[in-house]
């Protein structure tokens, strides 16, 4: 099933003599299960193309469908997007963004919360993801202690608290040495499967790619099928 389409997609910045063309016209599709990859080098438009589906850039023209709702046409077409955000989709970004003075399953447990889950039923959701990403012994630690590997699964496992149609993974493994990086890679794959949601990653290492489903190449804004 098709949970999110862009259609001729372009962000502009800037204005006049200064402009510059981040994304031009871009066309992306990515379905229930699949693992899509967007690939291209740093500056290359494909961070503003993730942050557009995401609804936090607007794009300058284009159209943008999540789920079978257009959130975007020539304009915003969802009146409230951080509740949009909240519900369908599901953030996992370099940095990791955990809130270092809470423990790995307090991270999980905020973001449950943020989404109306209180009580049991949060603690039972979060320590059914952590253990499901391999990290439920460490669910009492905080961030600094755990490794660069563990904390990229506690972000996963917060991502999933939602129980998005899609996740968006912006350079996910750029902080992990390759072995550690195929593994988060391959925890992907395992996810888009087995929860049936759209894993949409951003990277610039064409050694990442490995068993996609679909990869599109960004390069200076322009985007196409294939590595």
């Amino acid at each position: 099933m098709e949970v999110v389409r862009i259609e001729n997609l372009t962000k502009v910045y800037g204005s006049g003599k200064t402009a510059v063309t981040a994304v031009r016209e871009a066309n992306l599709v990515a379905r229930s299960g699949e693992l899509v990859a967007i690939l291209g080098p740093s500056g290359s438009g494909k961070t503003t193309l993730l942050t557009s589906i995401a609804g936090i850039v607007e794009p300058t023209s284009g159209r943008v469908t999540i789920g079978g709702v257009t959130t975007y046409d020539n304009g915003w077409k969802v009146r409230d997007l951080s509740r949009f955000r909240r519900e369908h989709l599901g953030f996992i970004f370099q940095s990791h963004n955990l809130i270092d003075f809470l423990t790995a399953r307090e991270n999980v447990l905020m973001a449950l919360q943020i989404g109306g889950v209180v009580g049991s039923a949060a603690v039972r959701i979060a320590q059914e993801l952590l253990d499901y990403l391999g990290v439920g012994e460490r669910q009492g630690h905080l961030p600094e202690q755990l490794s660069g590997g563990e904390q990229q699964r506690v972000a996963i496992a917060r991502a999933l608290a939602n129980s998005p149609q899609v996740i968006l993974a912006d350079e996910p493994t750029a902080a992990l040495d390759t072995e550690r990086g195929e593994s988060v890679m391959a925890l992907f794959r395992g996810i888009a499967r087995e929860k049936s949601s759209a894993v949409i990653c951003v990277t610039h290492d064409s050694r990442m790619i490995e068993g996609f489903d679909h990869i599109y190449q960004v390069k200076d804004g322009l985007v196409s099928d294939g590595p």
